[in-house]
């Protein structure tokens, strides 16, 4: 059976297609039709459940989440960057496409081989070329790197918990992409502790600067996009970008990176 990027080969293997952000994030998403093979299809939403991910003799602890707050939600495999690292020289090839072999091997245990498939574009391109493209939205203009600078300075505009918000995405990865999702397992807090900071702040940056915005694809009724680009890297994970003049304005008004 094949759904998403799964193959069901039998009842103790599976395949799963592992592009480029399942490397960058240490998780990937689990469909109600693979659920069974994980013994996690009846995992109330709001819960997890620990697993074992076997790897050339060494194991790694990873959990599988129930998230979401209205039935069926969507559920998620997460792991230690450790296990994450084990990606690194099938994505540095950047000319086959990596895939993820589970293998039951007890109850929660299951063994792991990674090797690669068909050929495909260089996953280090993934997202900004992958599954769809960057949602910009659509203001009456552009914020420059000079106004962004003197905004990041301005405690009215940007308060304790955008600058938090802001700070996260930056440190997160060299190129500025996560999911509110992933910035509250790393950072603390939930996703609203990112999400909604960064939508108030895109109001008070156009108020101030007297800028209109024009609602593109999924932007309705929000303001994230002023500070962010945005898009679908599966159907489950929608990750945001810092737009390159706000990451430069923080690389030189803050430093490049504040946390260990």
């Amino acid at each position: 059976m094949e759904i998403f990027q799964w193959t069901l080969i039998d009842g103790n293997t599976a395949v799963r297609e592992a592009e480029y952000y399942v490397y960058r994030s240490n998780e990937l998403g689990i469909p109600k039709e693979i659920r069974p093979f994980f013994h996690c299809e009846d995992l109330p939403i709001g819960r997890s459940i620990s697993v074992v991910l076997r790897y050339n003799g060494i194991s790694y602890k990873a959990c599988i989440e129930h998230r979401g707050r209205y039935k069926p939600g969507f559920t998620r495999m997460f792991w230690p960057d450790e296990f994450g690292e084990l990606f690194r020289e099938f994505f540095d090839a950047g000319e086959t496409l990596p895939l993820i072999r589970f293998e039951r091997a007890g109850e929660g245990v299951y063994n792991v081989t990674l090797f690669t498939g068909k050929k495909t574009k260089s996953f280090r391109r993934f997202y900004d070329d992958g599954f769809e493209d960057w949602t910009e939205g659509q203001m009456g203009r552009l914020i420059t790197k000079e106004e962004w600078k003197a905004s990041l300075t301005d405690k009215s505009i940007f308060n304790e918990k955008s600058l938090h918000a802001v700070r996260a995405l930056f440190e997160y990865s060299s190129d500025h992409v996560a999911a509110c999702s992933q910035l509250a397992r790393k950072y603390g807090g939930t996703s609203n502790t990112y999400n909604s900071p960064v939508m108030h702040l895109g109001n008070r940056v156009l108020k101030r600067l007297h800028i209109p915005l024009i609602h593109g694809r999924e932007c309705d009724q929000t303001a994230w996009s002023v500070s962010m680009l945005g898009k679908h890297v599966d159907p489950n994970l929608f990750v945001w970008k810092l737009r390159p003049e706000l990451a430069e304005a923080y690389a030189e008004v803050y430093g490049k990176y504040e946390r260990s």
